[in-house]
């Protein structure tokens, strides 16, 4: 259960990589390979990552690119795979060799309702060095059209924190690969904030 997959050249190579790859969230979606379905029965008697297994374990090569893990997700979780992935590093803990790719970001969805995100770019840049993650998303807000304050507010949170994201990145040569999120509530928002 616990080992370390291996993809054939042909999933490295594929030619959408190039241009496009989606990454599939981590939501603890393990299965158990030895499961009894006519006494619906775990093998383990218990279900737990130690003796369950990701899909990219159970077939030859994995149907996506990359897998996205949102930090809120992890602080939510149980002790257990919080120590876990602390310990071993998000690549080990995922189960996948060290050059598949693994982007991290805040899950702005759990914190929606707050007035503002509870982390800080020093923070999350620690955060995603320290468990080794390939690529990293800057604290965003997400923009919900209530008031119009809220809204400018919320836009101009994500947008600062994108640029002191990537400032503070280059500033400390970190080896993963930053990425700035932009909100918006139209293509014409989003675009500016990307141009920001």
């Amino acid at each position: 259960m616990d080992r370390v997959v291996e993809f054939p050249a042909s999933w490295w190579n594929a030619p959408h990589r190039q241009q496009l790859r989606y990454f599939i969230p981590d939501w603890d979606d393990l299965v158990d390979p030895h499961y009894d379905f006519e006494t619906d029965t775990h093998s383990g008697s218990v279900s737990d990552w130690s003796n369950e297994v990701y899909a990219h374990q159970l077939y030859p090569e994995p149907q996506y690119d990359g897998i996205l893990v949102s930090r809120a997700i992890v602080e939510k979780s149980k002790p257990a795979k919080k120590r876990r992935i602390h310990d071993l590093g998000i690549h080990r803990y995922l189960r996948v060799p060290p050059e598949f790719p693994i982007m991290a970001d805040c899950g702005a969805f759990d914190y929606v309702q707050k007035e503002i995100p509870p982390y800080s770019t020093d923070d999350v840049l620690d955060y995603y060095t320290r468990l080794g993650f390939d690529f990293g998303v800057s604290v965003d807000h997400l923009i919900f059209a209530e008031t119009e304050a809220q809204k400018r507010v919320r836009y101009e949170l994500t947008i600062h924190n994108a640029e002191d994201f990537l400032r503070e990145h280059r500033k400390r040569g970190l080896p993963w690969t930053p990425i700035g999120a932009v909100q918006g509530w139209d293509p014409w928002s989003y675009a500016q904030a990307a141009q920001r």
